[in-house]
């Protein structure tokens, strides 16, 4: 099973706009197991989070800040390492970062942040149906550049490198639905995702 770098994966997708405060971090769904970043224009859903991660605690918004601490505990390490020693545990709105050494001995702790107190959006209401796509003609839709210079960036690291690198595009022939962003390079048997983005009206561009 390969390894997703969670922090690179995350990081283009969570707002950074502090009038959206509970965008800013990544919402953790403990019932379905998955991880989610939206930042009002695109998504990224991660699914069988706990193939990825050992996440210990209830739902929560994580800070983006502490995927990046993951990563550097987790380099050089094998997926079933990292599964085995290290952890993220949430309790009272606080997330810590945990490792042991071995398996006789106790996590330690080495970060800490605090979880964003907010409510998430209902981020499952703005997922494409993809039944809804399936029987519609092609139709003319704009995307902006950098968001999916941003987002291939966010994507490439989990891909193997030898696998051609093509985004599939599946449009809602509406500038009111999300694209449906698919790519061929990720490996679906091991890493379960949903990715989407809002297309850009290209009358109001003329």
């Amino acid at each position: 099973m390969r390894q997703v770098n969670l922090e690179k994966l995350f990081k283009p997708f969570v707002s950074k706009d502090d009038l959206k405060p509970a965008l800013v971090g990544v919402w953790y769904d403990k019932e379905n197991n998955k991880l989610a970043g939206c930042d009002g224009h695109r998504g990224f859903i991660l699914g069988k989070v706990s193939d990825q991660l050992v996440i210990e605690g209830p739902n929560c918004i994580l800070p983006v800040e502490i995927f990046t601490e993951y990563m550097k505990r987790a380099k050089g390490h094998s997926l079933d390492y990292c599964n085995e020693y290290i952890k993220l545990v949430v309790n009272d709105n606080f997330v810590e970062l945990q490792q042991r050494a071995s398996e006789n001995k106790p996590f330690k702790t080495f970060y800490g942040a605090d979880c964003i107190n907010e409510n998430y959006p209902d981020i499952y209401s703005v997922v494409p149906a993809r039944s809804e796509y399936e029987d519609t003609s092609p139709s003319k839709f704009g995307v902006n550049p950098k968001y999916m210079g941003e987002i291939w960036a966010a994507i490439k690291p989990s891909v193997d490198k030898y696998h051609f690198p093509v985004i599939h595009i599946t449009s809602g022939h509406s500038y009111y639905k999300p694209l449906i962003l698919d790519f061929p390079a990720l490996d679906e048997d091991s890493i379960s995702y949903d990715c989407f983005l809002m297309p850009v009206n290209t009358e109001m561009t003329k």
